[in-house]
């Protein structure tokens, strides 16, 4: 099982530290208001029953997903494929 981050900065510093083929799967535990202010800042590409995929990639088919589970928020970096009707 890969690191779970404190927080998104740890994540995303730690993102921008690796090679992009590594970062899959790299997860962060989150703040409920991360989770709203990314919720909020671009229009959710997905909604996945509790969590939803960000509509910024971050490369090639690498995007956020951020999720809510038993009381907890976390962001992780999951490999996705939009849908035609997203494009």
């Amino acid at each position: 099982m890969k690191q779970i981050f404190k927080d998104y900065k740890s994540l995303s510093r730690a993102i921008h530290k690796q090679d992009f083929k590594s970062i899959k799967g790299l997860k962060a535990e989150i703040t409920e208001e991360d989770f709203n202010y990314f919720l909020n800042v671009l229009p959710p590409m997905d909604w996945l029953e509790n969590s939803f995929i960000l509509s910024e990639c971050l490369t090639e088919n690498l995007y956020y997903k951020f999720s809510k589970v038993d009381n907890k928020f976390y962001c992780e970096v999951v490999e996705y494929e939009p849908s035609e009707d997203f494009l």
